[in-house]
C-alpha cells in the first residue's frame, strides 16, 4: 500500500469531527463558554463550548495536516490543539485565557486519571 493511501484513513480525514477526537481519547478538557459562562444568557441563548485536545502523532510530526483548532460551522464549539492553546496563551489571547479560570460547574469534562 502506498504511503499516501495510508493518509486517507477515516481518522485523518475526519480530524475536524469532535466525536472522533473524543472517541480517540484525545480530548483533555471541555468547558462552557460565552453567555452561559458569564451568566448573561437568556432563553434564546445557545450553549457554546471550548476545549483542548491532543493532535495525533502523525499530525505532530507533520505527516498529515496538523489542525490547530476544530470548530463547527457557527463557531459555537471550538477546540484548540494543546500546542496552539499554549501559543495563544503566550500571546495573552483573551479567548483562551478564559479557559484557565472556568468555574468547576462550567467544566463539562476532563479525562479520568488512571
Amino acid at each position: 500500500m502506498p504511503i499516501f493511501a495510508f493518509a486517507m484513513n477515516t481518522k485523518v480525514i475526519e480530524m475536524n469531527n469532535f466525536d472522533v477526537i473524543r472517541q480517540d481519547g484525545r480530548l483533555l478538557y471541555e468547558y462552557i463558554r460565552g453567555s452561559h459562562l458569564y451568566g448573561l444568557n437568556n432563553e434564546d441563548s445557545d450553549i457554546d463550548t471550548s476545549g483542548v485536545y491532543v493532535c495525533t502523532r502523525d499530525e505532530l510530526f507533520g505527516c498529515f495536516g496538523y489542525k490547530p483548532q476544530v470548530t463547527d460551522s457557527r463557531h459555537d464549539n471550538t477546540w484548540y490543539e494543546i500546542g496552539e492553546l499554549v501559543r495563544l496563551l503566550l500571546k495573552s489571547n483573551p479567548t483562551v485565557l478564559e479557559s484557565l479560570f472556568v468555574p468547576e460547574d462550567k467544566v463539562i469534562g476532563v479525562p479520568s486519571r488512571r
